[in-house]
């Protein structure tokens, strides 16, 4: 008999293109924290680190999704994250990245 942890071993989600771009921008994230100045330590660099993770996390919720159009929903979700993070950026460079 399985176990319900045995019949997860094959998550969709990390064949995903987009979700292994998340990882890679998570780690930048959580690199460029790091750098923060210590006044926004607990304010911007946290909540950078947290709209980066949502990134991924929607992804994967979205896998789980038993229709496409649920798994679109939870893309648009990642998306709204993506665009967070990007503002984050511009608001605390006074500056927005394109590249």
């Amino acid at each position: 008999m399985k176990t319900w942890h045995a019949s997860f071993e094959n998550y969709r989600f990390k064949e995903l293109e987009v979700w292994k771009i998340g990882m890679k921008i998570i780690t930048e994230a959580y690199r460029l924290a790091i750098k923060f100045p210590r006044a926004e330590i607990f304010s911007l660099a946290d909540q950078s680190k947290k709209a980066t993770t949502s990134i991924v996390l929607n992804i994967a919720e979205g896998t789980g999704q038993p229709t496409r159009e649920g798994f679109v929903l939870y893309l648009q979700r990642s998306k709204s994250s993506v665009l967070e993070c990007v503002a984050k950026d511009c608001n605390s460079t006074r500056t927005c990245f394109t590249s």
